[in-house]
């Protein structure tokens, strides 16, 4: 299944200037910074409540008019609690990729890179071909201080190398995995691949194209690459 997104999300600003009033950059710093703006916008805040109850079992064939009721009822309850669902009181742990992926191989897909066909596959302008093509040539991963990573409203982040060791009382939401950030000359367009795995049939993994407008970087657009 393939889709893609046309969201816009506006994100703090993250400029410094020398004496000259020029742009100074610090890639470093702005991909921690993207990384942190970005967060919560990808991942989502539906995992801070209970799970959604599923549905009472489908009425038989030779179901009843009071099975109907009762089915009818039970229906009822159910969609009203999950339309008011409660606070998860558990910690909510997202393992996060302490390196910045390089994009993975599997993922790239050359052929909808032609400006011919770019247009009918991504929901951004001609001008980010270019980077993509220098996405998909990181081919080397990049550490990060998961500590820097900060803007992460209720979740709390750990290394994926606890995920096996964990205790207590926690819920896991997944794992979340970000690439190496690459930019255009100016340095107000970026791009990054993102993924998030929740289970082994649960996750998806896209491209995110971003701006930077008045020193405010925006999400213009995500491309889906693959859902589970």
């Amino acid at each position: 299944m393939t889709c893609f997104f046309h969201q816009t999300y506006c994100f703090g600003e993250s400029l410094n200037r020398n004496i000259d009033n020029q742009p100074q950059i610090d890639i470093d710093s702005e991909e921690i910074e993207i990384i942190n703006l970005t967060f919560l916008a990808l991942i989502g805040t539906q995992w801070y409540y209970e799970p959604l109850l599923p549905p009472p079992m489908p009425l038989a064939d030779d179901a009843t008019k009071e099975d109907s009721i009762k089915y009818q009822d039970e229906l009822r309850i159910i969609n009203q609690k999950n339309e008011n669902r409660k606070l998860d009181t558990s910690r909510l742990i997202v393992f996060f990729k302490d390196s910045l992926i390089a994009y993975p191989t599997s993922e790239r897909q050359t052929d909808i890179l032609e400006p011919k066909n770019f247009a009918s596959n991504f929901p951004v302008d001609i001008s980010y071909i270019f980077l993509i093509k220098k996405l998909y040539s990181q081919a080397i991963s990049k550490s990060i201080d998961l500590r820097k990573i900060t803007e992460i409203g209720k979740y709390k982040i750990l290394p994926v190398s606890e995920i096996e060791t964990l205790e207590g009382n926690y819920k896991k939401i997944g794992v979340v995995r970000y690439s190496r950030i690459v930019f255009n000359e100016n340095r107000d367009k970026a791009c990054f691949y993102f993924d998030f795995l929740h289970g082994p049939l649960l996750g998806f993994g896209q491209i995110v194209f971003i701006e930077k407008n008045q020193g405010k970087w925006t999400i213009i657009g995500q491309r889906e690459m693959w859902v589970a």
